[in-house]
């Protein structure tokens, strides 16, 4: 199993008021365990669904992930920074490739692939988990039992 970090939670309001992400991540990946490159493969995960209107959490995924690739990480799941169904569908399609049409086997095609892309060679997880979501749950569970992982973080 992977260790999973629970920092001090990082508030929504208080990482609005201040967008420079705190300090205590950085020094995270930088005195990681057993990681001998500076640069790593992040899987980001979080609710897509669960606010009623996008636009008020996507400001948050967009800069989290913004941070993390400016310090020279890959972010395999960049789709939590879409605004709209349809920006969210183009950044999906971006990463996984064409996806099937609008329906159920849409839903399970991208699930499938979200726990491929958790099952995979990434080092890090972090999934941000201020909003409810179920398949937010199960890519963490999944997560949890890769026996790969540096570690898994959690944001609340």
């Amino acid at each position: 199993m992977s260790e999973a970090i629970f920092p001090k939670p990082i508030r929504s309001s208080s990482f609005e008021k201040s967008i420079s992400f705190p300090k205590q991540l950085f020094t995270l990946f930088n005195k990681m365990k057993g990681v001998k490159k500076n640069i790593m493969k992040i899987f980001y995960g979080g609710a897509i669904q669960g606010a009623l209107d996008r636009s008020t959490r996507t400001h948050i995924h967009d800069a989290l992930i913004a941070k993390l690739k400016a310090i020279g990480h890959s972010v395999f799941s960049e789709h939590l920074k879409g605004n709209s169904v349809e920006e969210t569908a183009q950044l999906l399609s971006d990463s996984l490739g064409e996806l099937p049409p609008v329906g159920i086997e849409r839903t399970r095609y991208i699930r499938r692939a979200m726990i491929k892309a958790v099952e995979s060679d990434i080092d890090v997880a972090i999934f941000e988990v201020s909003v409810p979501s179920l398949g937010t749950g199960i890519e963490l569970a999944h997560a949890y039992f890769e026996e790969h992982y540096r570690f898994i973080l959690i944001l609340l």
